[in-house]
């Protein structure tokens, strides 16, 4: 779904080609970025589908995969006449809705991206147990979106009566310019951001620094690709594990395992 250059995408990719090294034999794979965070629009769906067609339409396809929901609509609605009536094993998207994008269609499975957020919330709790209010940051797409209601049913279940804040409405500066006049018993969660609000992309592991550097309380992210620049870290999903099981997928059905037996996998590493 997303541009080679972003850490979750590379790190999928490279845990889904780790995975079929395992074939033990010859293989050809064609890959493909619909570079969705930074153009999600129609007209790059449009010229992706032309790319497509003038590549693929008289190629022998024998299996899709996909990583994020954007790809996996694309698969979806264009598998039939693009990609030789393929099954499709998708990775990076959250069980709801990759239950809604895949209702009534057949010979799709993949990797839930259930993410163990409230986990992530006792771990900070242990560290300071007076957490009273909580700072939530994600950008403003499908996947941000979603990772900010799960983390605020999470946090409605591990801390009911703490006061929760979004910052997913702010500029980098903004963030900033704030974190270092948190309160100490604040929570700072930090989900999918590598949009800023005027649309400008960030690299997540710089912003993670800087943020990091600045904040008065410890940063948890969610994503391991944010670790390592300063965030404290908590119970966070791997890009390169969750490629690898999706991998594991698809290396089954390709060895001959019947395509029904293969159902879907619950990933919150």
């Amino acid at each position: 779904s997303y541009n080679p250059e972003y850490s979750w995408t590379e790190d999928q990719y490279d845990g889904i080609v780790n995975k079929l090294e395992s074939l033990g034999r010859e293989y050809l794979v064609f890959t493909e970025y619909l570079d969705w965070k930074r153009n999600p629009t129609e007209s790059n769906l449009r010229l992706m589908y032309e790319l497509c067609k003038s590549k693929y339409r008289d190629k022998k396809i024998d299996l899709i995969i996909t990583t994020d929901d954007a790809a996996l609509r694309f698969a979806i609605d264009h598998r039939d006449e693009l990609f030789s009536s393929a099954p499709i094993v998708f990775a990076g998207v959250y069980r709801d809705e990759a239950l809604r994008i895949t209702r009534n269609r057949a010979r799709i499975t993949g990797v839930y991206q259930d993410m163990d957020i409230d986990a992530t919330i006792r771990c900070a709790l242990k560290i300071n147990p007076r957490i009273d209010r909580a700072y939530i940051l994600n950008e403003d797409t499908e996947s941000g979106r979603q990772t900010e209601r799960l983390t605020r049913e999470a946090l409605a279940r591990a801390l009911p009566n703490a006061s929760v804040f979004s910052l997913s409405d702010r500029s980098l500066e903004e963030i900033v310019a704030m974190v270092p006049m948190l309160d100490r018993n604040s929570l700072f969660i930090m989900g999918s951001y590598s949009i800023e609000k005027n649309g400008r992309p960030l690299t997540i592991d710089r912003l993670a620094e800087r943020i990091s550097a600045e904040s008065a309380v410890p940063v948890y992210p969610l994503f391991a690709h944010s670790f390592g620049s300063g965030a404290i870290g908590g119970v966070m999903i791997s890009g390169r594990l969750h490629g690898e099981n999706a991998g594991g997928l698809a290396v089954r059905y390709l060895n001959g395992e019947p395509f029904r037996f293969l159902a879907p996998i619950t990933d919150g590493n």
